[in-house]
């Protein structure tokens, strides 16, 4: 395998709704995909790549400080399709939601 394809961590499909926001998460935003680094989500706003974004887990209660990484452009009216790192470890930031093997694998 060539080592440009291997992840950190699975990815796996789930949707667990976050707040975002560029000092304080208030704007609601559901991810698409997540993984022990980050997400794919999709956000209220057209946040440009590099932008660094506070994200909270209102589940977990807990929060990061994320980059984006790539925009995908409008899914729909007022939502974008974006690719989101931590730029802190947080192994518990996504809680139950993340279990490797029990969810649907992302390829």
């Amino acid at each position: 395998m060539d080592p440009r394809d291997r992840r950190r961590s699975e990815r796996i499909v789930k949707v667990v709704p976050v707040l975002l926001g560029l000092v304080e998460p208030k704007q609601e935003g559901i991810t698409r995909v997540i993984n022990r680094q980050g997400a794919l989500l999709v956000a209220p706003e057209d946040w440009a790549a590099d932008t660094r974004l506070a994200m909270l887990n209102p589940a977990t209660k807990q929060s990061v400080v994320c980059r984006v990484v790539w925009n995908g452009g409008s899914s729909e009216p007022g939502q974008w399709v974006l690719g989101i790192e931590f730029l802190q470890e947080r192994p518990d930031f996504w809680g139950s939601a993340y279990s490797p093997g029990a969810g649907v694998a992302a390829s």
